[in-house]
């Protein structure tokens, strides 16, 4: 399991919250026009994955606004499982099942799709792939081994990985973003057994997560940041 394939989990997106998870308490924003907007987190409700079929989350790189990549939850399909959409600025995308088991949001399966919006490869996790945390607070942790096996759709061919995912819930911090300025964003760690560098992400309560730092690579690290710009929540 790559880092990549972290960035492009939300979750929640790892990406994340509302007042209440499956379809409850909402609110809807826009990017304001003023970028220096403050935003103080409601610490408060502790729940950081939001969860409304129609929201939207957009991300740029930290470094020149560019590359954007869209985050939708498209559809509810009962017993805690959503289906989301990542769409990145090639055209190509990718969706993910997803089940709500707190305190932990897994990861079921997720598929690539071409710019032509034709699938070609699937992968499916057994025990599921640990996303995102739903209610967490400073020093809370998280690890759980996993296996995905990957199906290339073309050939019919299997491949399948076993890791080991740890999440740390760091503290409060204050970050940044082309959004605005959020105070007490909630710092996570998240690192698998065969990295040595971690990933960050920041999450504000009602929001989801607002930056993510990662590495591309363990063995030369060359440090990713993205940010929103955008979000709406139904």
């Amino acid at each position: 399991m790559t880092r990549t394939f972290i960035l492009w989990c939300f979750a929640c997106f790892s990406v994340l919250g509302l007042a209440s998870c499956g379809g409850g308490g909402s609110s809807s924003s826009s990017a304001p026009t003023n970028s220096s907007a403050v935003f103080v987190n409601n610490t408060s409700s502790k729940n950081y994955f939001p969860n409304t079929v129609g929201s939207t989350w957009t991300y740029v790189l930290a470094t020149s606004q560019s590359a954007p990549r869209t985050y939708s939850v498209t559809s509810s399909l009962g017993n805690n499982q959503y289906n989301m959409q990542v769409l990145f600025s090639d055209g190509t995308s990718e969706t993910y099942l997803y089940q709500i088991n707190d305190p932990i949001v897994d990861i079921i399966q997720y598929t690539y799709y071409d710019a032509n919006g034709s699938a070609y490869k699937t992968v499916t996790c057994n025990p599921p792939f640990p996303w995102k945390l739903i209610h967490p607070s400073p020093g809370a942790s998280y690890s759980r081994t996993y296996t995905c096996t990957s199906t290339v759709l073309s050939t019919n061919t299997t491949s399948s990985n076993t890791n080991t995912k740890t999440i740390n819930v760091i503290g409060y911090e204050t970050v940044s973003t082309p959004y605005g300025t959020f105070v007490n964003a909630l710092k996570h760690s998240y690192q698998y057994n065969s990295d040595v560098i971690p990933g960050y992400t920041w999450d504000v309560s009602g929001i989801g997560k607002v930056k993510e730092t990662f590495d591309s690579s363990s063995t030369t690290p060359n440090s990713t940041d993205y940010e929103i710009t955008s979000y709406k929540t139904n």
